[in-house]
């Protein structure tokens, strides 16, 4: 059995801490294990065999964020990271412009986690993207020389510690994350830290892996919250909303349009439109959020068929019958159930529609969890017709 273990050693007069990859055992043989940050259990090491191949020595995870600035060189370090695992299919933002990674670092807009080793270049890499409190655990990737190490889940872990850490105290903090459904691994680290699934997208992002297609995403949360008592969903996705609501052991009761008797529509309220295009992905994000009017949602679906997008991803907030009324509207347009994102203001249903037939890949998808799954099936069946 392997483990990690942080070890000292002098170099230069300092102590530089690093990650030291060997058997570890502690009494009654039980394996020892730490959270980032925190004191260590009093360790046995076991020197390995001659046989074994020596693992590179590795620093500790480091935290970057406004309050630890990261350097324009680190930056430049992590650009280089995903510029040599992905070319120019990534974000390109992310590999080739360093002096945009380090101002969204210093302005806290992405708290970044590092791991160097001891030529203290960049190795490993994990985010958390900050919009406005709301975190998302994105760009987890780990150098092809240090992979097979568990530096995905040593990354993973002291993310979330991170984000504990700037929660409240003794409260799991919401966060969300993405993983393409061919990286059934990552799935799998998720999955350990109590992430449950919230959406599915199918033909999400352009074909930055290789594999022949446009990739899917599978959004988990961990601890997410509800701000609301009850949401309105169209009747086709009810159950699958209901369902997903479920595993997250949230109370908000779900609606359909039947409901709405005796309700207006068009509710008294403003409602919030926006929509951005990523044209390197070819993907269009809307979101109405507020109290949703069909006739926001008419004029952004007007814009959007101008660019032509791959990808469609429709978000709309579902907390009065309004929502539900152009959910309904985006349903005949082709839209289909793609997924609920609570957050502590309200809940968002999330539609999509793609170029590729979305029922035909989604039964093509294999997922890790068996919440995934569900979804999954959901789709395959056509929920939304």
């Amino acid at each position: 059995m392997s483990g990690l273990v942080e070890a000292a050693t002098q170099r230069d007069g300092e102590r530089t801490d690093f990650l030291a990859f060997g058997p570890i055992w502690g009494q009654n043989s039980r394996m020892q294990s730490y959270s980032v940050g925190r004191q260590l259990p009093h360790l046995y090491l076991v020197p390995p065999s001659e046989a074994t191949v020596a693992a590179p020595r590795l620093r500790a995870p480091q935290v970057l964020s406004e309050a630890v600035p990261c350097s324009i060189e680190t930056a430049r370090q992590i650009s280089a990271l995903f510029r040599d695992a992905y070319g120019d299919k990534y974000h390109r933002t992310v590999t080739n412009n360093p002096e945009w990674i380090q101002e969204e670092i210093n302005s806290d807009r992405w708290i970044a986690c590092i791991v160097a080793d001891s030529t203290d270049t960049v190795v490993a890499h994990g985010a958390l993207l900050n919009n406005g409190g709301n975190l998302r655990l994105a760009r987890v990737l780990v150098a092809e020389s240090a992979r097979g190490l568990g530096l995905a889940s040593i990354i993973t872990s002291a993310m979330l510690e991170e984000a504990d850490r700037r929660g409240l105290a003794g409260i799991v903090s919401p966060v969300i994350t993405e993983s393409v459904t061919t990286h059934c691994g990552t799935q799998k680290i998720f999955a350990e830290n109590d992430f449950k699934p919230l959406r599915l997208l199918v033909s999400k992002f352009a074909d930055y892996f290789g594999v022949g297609h446009r990739e899917s995403v599978l959004l988990m949360g961990r601890a997410v919250s509800s701000g609301v008592d009850a949401i309105y969903v169209p009747s086709s996705m009810a159950p699958v909303a209901k369902e997903i609501l479920g595993w997250h052991q949230l109370l908000t009761d779900v609606r359909d349009e039947a409901s709405a008797c005796g309700r207006t529509w068009h509710c008294e309220g403003r409602s919030s439109t926006t929509a951005t295009f990523d044209a390197h992905m070819s993907i269009l994000r809307v979101a109405i959020a507020g109290t949703p009017n069909i006739e926001d949602y008419r004029a952004k679906r007007a814009e959007g068929e101008q660019l032509s997008p791959e990808f469609t991803e429709l978000k709309i907030e579902v907390a009065s019958p309004s929502g539900c009324a152009v959910a309904l509207e985006a349903q005949r347009d082709g839209f289909v159930f793609g997924g609920i994102e609570p957050h502590a203001e309200g809940v968002w249903l999330i539609l999509q529609k793609s170029t590729d037939d979305v029922a035909e890949r989604a039964s093509a998808l294999s997922l890790a969890s068996r919440e995934a799954e569900y979804i999954r099936e959901a789709l395959s069946k056509k929920l939304a017709s």
